[in-house]
């Protein structure tokens, strides 16, 4: 299991949810079963609470969607149940991306410029 990716996926799920119109991308249910949980795994350690609160905020911060990957990440590799959920919220995530380029003539600089990563997990 690959703590780090499955940590950032649904660190990415839990501040997309503080952005309007996330019922689109993630069921209202599954979101408030996984902050609800995460709430319940940092119950006492007031820096992770704090983190998680900052992602719902402030959802475009790159600083605190890190910080709070990590958190998860470290409480997972302490709690295999935990890890499980953090595993089975991944999978939920949707699968396709879309994305748009408009660049005319100069498409092929534009594409060359861009990123993705794209991460696979096995259901063991």
């Amino acid at each position: 299991m690959d703590l780090v990716n499955l940590s950032a996926t649904v660190a990415g799920m839990l501040a997309t949810g503080g952005m309007e119109g996330a019922g689109a991308y993630i069921s209202a249910g599954l979101l408030k079963e996984m902050t609800e949980r995460v709430r319940n795994t940092f119950a006492g350690d007031r820096r992770s609470l704090a983190v998680l609160d900052q992602v719902h905020t402030d959802p475009s911060g790159s600083r605190h969607h890190h910080d709070l990957a990590e958190a998860l990440r470290w409480y997972a590799e302490r709690d295999e149940k935990f890890a499980s959920d953090l595993q089975r919220w991944a999978a939920a995530a949707p699968s396709l991306v879309t994305q748009n380029l408009t660049a005319r003539r100069d498409a092929y600089a534009a594409g060359n410029d861009q990123t993705i990563n794209h991460y696979h997990w096995r259901k063991d």
